[in-house]
């Protein structure tokens, strides 16, 4: 495997590695039933899917980057315009095509429905890949929604396993809530180069299939990590549970010392997180570009790594039955 640099340099680059999509966020009344309809009361188009990772890296004072496809078309043009707008570099060329988009139906009290379109984003395959060489001061934020589309997948997997593209950079992985809907081969070669493993508690719950002690359930899930990962259980009120490989669970806020390699990465969660909240009450439509916008983060921490110099290993662990193969519930395809 790539050797690690120790220690790891202070990030300076977000790059997301995956999609960026298109949405179409529709205030309604109620949903409509089967073969009814209804009338919107304000609506927002904008980017979305990792786009607000980017947004909340460029907050928080680093440079951004995508790492993937985009295309020509109509819904492809307002992408490309946030990104411009956002100074975010796009490290692939263009492609023929239109990107992806969903459209969001979102109640007054956060109830949603979406429809999902996949676009020319999900055509990012293992030659697009190995166009990109990432930093030893990167950090790579994948989200799993993009390893549900199996080419991408595919070549996400393989270029995580490869360790020729990531190189020293951090990798920080947001499963999501379709997690449990990515084939295990994928996932397992994405979680043995994962540095940060970033949860939520129902997250939390379909990786350590529906139940069991949390504890043992963190435990193993680190242990499936790169050597030294950590998993980051974000709580209530922006407090967290961290626990590293070898060190065990401790809580603490989000303005608390923790992990050092945790301390730049910590920071850009609670901003995603702020950014997720918003997009969870979709009915203040007009109150989001302001969020968006909004630079609410200190500025970022140097990131150190503890560990000792060498070859990245691999991790094994976990045995059959760590993570719950049911079907999650529906969730706002933006935030995942």
């Amino acid at each position: 495997m790539f050797p690690r640099p120790n220690p790891v340099p202070a990030p300076r680059r977000l790059v997301v590695v995956g999609s960026v999509i298109a949405e179409i966020v529709m205030s309604v009344p109620d949903l409509p039933v089967t073969g009814g309809g209804t009338r919107a009361s304000r609506s927002v188009s904008r980017a979305g899917g990792g786009f607000h990772v980017l947004v909340a890296a460029r907050r928080a004072g680093l440079e951004t980057a995508l790492a993937g496809v985009v295309g020509t078309g109509p819904m492809a043009q307002l992408v490309a315009a946030r990104l411009q707008d956002e100074d975010v570099h796009v490290l692939l060329p263009s492609r023929e095509g239109d990107q992806g988009f969903v459209v969001v139906l979102a109640e007054p009290d956060g109830t949603t429905a979406q429809i999902a379109s996949p676009g020319v984003e999900a055509t990012l395959d293992a030659d697009d890949l190995a166009k990109v060489r990432l930093r030893d001061d990167d950090v790579a934020y994948l989200s799993a929604r993009d390893l549900l589309e199996p080419t991408a997948a595919t070549a996400i997997a393989r270029w995580c396993d490869s360790d020729a593209g990531l190189a020293g950079a951090l990798l920080v992985l947001d499963p999501g809530p379709l997690v449990a809907d990515v084939p295990d081969d994928v996932l397992d070669a994405v979680l043995e180069r994962t540095d940060v493993l970033a949860v939520g508690v129902h997250e939390l719950e379909l990786l350590g299939g529906g139940g069991g002690d949390r504890e043992r359930v963190l435990a193993d899930l680190a242990d499936l990590l790169a050597p030294e990962g950590i998993v980051l259980l974000r709580l209530a009120d922006d407090h967290f549970v961290v626990h590293e490989q070898g060190a065990g669970s401790f809580a603490f806020p989000a303005d608390a010392p923790g992990p050092p390699r945790l301390a730049q990465v910590r920071h850009l969660l609670a901003q995603l997180a702020e950014l997720r909240s918003a997009r969870s009450r979709p009915a203040d439509l007009e109150a989001l570009p302001r969020i968006e916008a909004s630079a609410t983060l200190r500025p970022l921490q140097p990131l150190r790594d503890r560990g000792e110099g060498g070859a990245r290993g691999r991790v094994h662990g976990g045995g059959a039955g760590w993570r719950a193969r049911e079907r999650p519930p529906s969730a706002l395809f933006a935030g995942e």
